[in-house]
C-alpha cells in the first residue's frame, strides 16, 4: 500500500554502485561473494510499497537482466545508459530470438567441443573460438583467434544479441565497438587514448550535438544530463555512494530531493566524502552507525539518518524443533587467533552437550584464512574420533557411529543460503568489532538470539542479544540462551518487536520523515 506521508513524491530514482567486474563474468570465475547492496534492498523495498521507482544504470552491463532477475528487481523499472548510447529500443526487444551461436557465420569445416567451462570451436585443426557462458546457461562472449592469439570478442547481451565488438592486435585490446540491435555501429571505444567517437547515424548523436567525447566520464555525464531533464522537484534521487559516479549529481543542478547512502560493504574508508557539493545532498542515509565515523565532518552539514538497507520479515524458524543445537558464527573481520580461541571454547560446549553443532560462516570468499579455518575445523572433529573419553561411552552403550562432524564451513553466496540455514539455527554469534550487518537483520526476521560484544542499532543485551565484554565470557552467553528456553523466548519476543520496527513499510516511513526535512 502506498505511503501516505505529508509529501508525496513522483518517482524515486536509484543510482547503484554496479561497478564490479564480477557481474559480466562467466560462470566459472564468477566470485561467490554476495552481491546484494544498498540499492537492491531499498528499491526493492520502495516497489513493495507500491511507489514509483526506477534504477538508473550507469555502466555497461550487458549481464544486467542475469543480475537484476538473481536479485529479484525484474519487475522494476531499470534506465540504462548504454541502452541509450546503443540506440536500443525497448519496444523491439521483443522481437529478438533467444541468441544461438551456431547460426553465426563460421567455416564450412566448423567442429564445435563442448568441455566443462567453455565450448572450443575449432577449423582447420586450430583452435578457431571459444564461446563462454553465464550461469544461466547463456552465451556471455566468444572469443576468436588468430594464430593462437586473441582477434576478437563478441560480447552478447542477455537479451539475445551482439552488443559488442572487442578489436585486439596482438593480444593487446585496441578498441571496442558498441551495436544496436539490428548490428550497426552507434559508437567505439579507443582504449589507448580513452576516447570515444558517436557513429554519424547513431540514434543518440542528434540529442548529444556532438560525436568525439575525450573521455568515459565526459561521455556518461553528457547522457545523463539528458535523462535528469525529466527530473521534477517532485522526485527523489537515491545515489549509491561511490567515487565512480558521485560528481555527476554533486556538481550538476537535479532538481527534487538529494540522497546519498553509504553501505558498510562498500564505503569502507573515507575516499568517497570529499566534495565541495556536499551541502546540495538533502541528506545522507547509512546502514550503521559505524560508517558514520567516515561522514562525522559533514554531518554538521547535511541531516544524516541510519536506516537499514534491509527489511526485515516474519521468517521465524524451526530450531525449536530439532534436537541438534546449531550455533552459527561469523568469521569474517576477525582475527584468526580469535576464531582459534572461538573454536576451543565451542570444543568444551560441546563435551558438555553432544547436540550442538558449530556453523562457521564467511560472506567473503577471498578471505585468506578461510582454508586455514576449515583445516582447524577438521582437526577439531578429529579430535572427538580420538578422544579416549568420548569412545569409552559410544563402546559402553555397544553403539556404532558414523564420525560425526560437530564443526561444518559454511560459504555463504546469496541471501537464500542465509534464510535455509536460520530456519534451523538456534543461536547466531559475531565478535566482530562492526557485527554483519545483513546476518543481523536475518536473525531478527527468524527469531534468534545474537551474541556480540558490542550493541548496534539492532541488537541491544539481554532483550534480543547478549553483548560480551571479552571472548571469556562467551560460554556464559551459550549458556544464557541454551541451558533454558526461557530467555530464548524472552529474546524471540523482542525479535518480533524488531520486525516489526524494520519491515519496509516502516523503514520507508522513516525515509519519508527525513525526506520532509528542510
Amino acid at each position: 500500500m502506498r505511503q501516505s506521508c505529508r509529501k508525496e513524491y513522483e518517482m524515486y530514482y536509484f543510482i547503484p554502485a554496479w561497478y564490479q567486474e564480477k557481474l559480466s563474468l562467466a560462470w566459472q570465475y564468477l566470485s561467490k561473494e554476495i552481491e546484494f547492496d544498498d540499492t537492491v534492498n531499498q528499491s526493492r523495498m520502495f516497489a513493495a510499497q507500491s511507489l514509483s521507482t526506477e534504477l538508473l544504470v550507469l555502466n555497461y552491463l550487458p549481464n544486467l537482466r542475469t543480475f537484476l532477475n538473481r536479485q529479484q528487481l525484474l519487475n522494476i523499472s531499470c534506465w540504462s545508459l548504454f541502452d541509450q548510447l546503443q540506440g536500443i529500443e525497448q519496444d523491439k526487444l521483443s522481437n529478438i530470438q533467444p541468441f544461438n551461436y551456431k547460426e553465426l557465420n563460421w567455416p564450412k569445416d566448423i567442429q564445435f567441443i563442448t568441455t566443462p567451462y567453455v565450448v572450443v570451436a575449432m577449423s582447420a585443426n586450430a583452435m578457431y573460438a571459444k564461446i563462454y557462458f553465464n550461469e544461466a546457461g547463456n552465451v556471455l562472449w566468444i572469443d576468436h583467434f588468430e594464430e593462437s592469439l586473441i582477434h576478437n570478442r563478441y560480447v552478447i547481451d542477455d537479451r539475445g544479441f551482439i552488443s559488442s565488438i572487442q578489436l585486439y592486435e596482438q593480444g593487446e585490446h585496441i578498441s571496442t565497438t558498441f551495436l544496436n540491435l539490428l548490428g550497426e555501429k552507434q559508437f567505439i571505444y579507443f582504449v589507448e587514448e580513452g576516447t570515444f567517437e558517436i557513429s554519424e547515424n547513431a540514434k543518440i548523436q542528434a540529442k548529444l550535438k556532438q560525436r568525439f567525447f575525450t573521455s568515459k566520464t565526459s561521455l556518461i555525464e553528457a547522457v545523463l544530463k539528458i535523462k535528469i531533464k525529466e527530473f521534477t522537484a517532485e522526485d527523489v534521487v537515491v545515489i549509491a555512494a561511490s567515487k565512480e559516479h558521485n560528481r555527476y549529481f554533486l556538481d550538476n543542478e537535479i532538481p527534487g530531493k538529494k540522497v546519498m547512502s553509504f553501505f558498510s560493504e562498500r564505503n569502507n574508508d573515507d575516499a568517497y566524502i570529499d566534495y565541495e557539493n556536499i551541502k546540495s545532498v538533502d541528506f545522507f542515509v547509512a546502514d550503521s552507525d559505524n560508517i558514520l565515523k567516515n561522514v562525522v565532518p559533514l554531518t554538521d552539514q547535511v541531516p544524516t539518518a541510519i536506516i537499514s538497507p534491509y527489511d526485515s520479515r516474519l521468517n521465524l524458524g524451526v530450531s525449536q524443533e530439532v534436537k541438534e543445537l546449531n550455533i552459527w558464527v561469523n568469521i569474517d573481520n576477525i582475527q584468526k587467533d580469535l576464531i582459534y580461541k572461538i573454536g576451543e571454547l565451542m570444543f568444551k560446549e560441546i563435551q558438555r552437550n553432544k547436540n550442538i553443532r558449530v556453523i562457521f560462516a564467511s560472506y567473503n570468499e577471498q578471505n585468506d584464512q578461510n582454508s586455514e579455518i576449515v583445516q582447524f575445523m577438521k582437526n577439531l572433529n578429529n579430535r572427538f574420533i580420538s578422544e579416549e573419553s568420548f569412545n569409552e561411552k559410544i563402546n559402553a552403550l555397544n553403539i556404532e557411529i558414523e564420525d560425526e562432524e560437530y564443526f561444518v564451513f559454511r560459504q555463504v553466496r546469496e541471501e537464500l543460503t542465509v534464510i535455509s540455514s536460520f530456519s534451523t539455527v538456534r543461536l547466531v554469534i559475531d565478535l566482530s568489532e562492526n557485527p554483519h550487518l545483513y546476518t543481523q537483520i536475518a536473525s531478527i526476521s527468524a527469531g534468534i538470539p545474537q551474541i556480540n560484544q558490542r550493541e548496534t542499532t539492532y541488537v541491544k543485551h539481554a532483550e534480543n542479544g547478549y553483548i560480551i565484554q571479552s571472548i571469556e565470557d562467551l560460554p556464559l552467553a551459550i549458556h544464557y540462551y541454551l541451558d533454558t528456553l526461557k530467555n530464548w523466548n524472552r529474546s524471540l519476543v523482542f525479535a518480533i518487536e524488531k520486525i516489526a520496527e524494520n519491515n519496509s513499510e516502516q523503514l520507508v516511513k522513516k525515509w519519508a520523515k527525513y525526506l520532509e526535512i528542510e
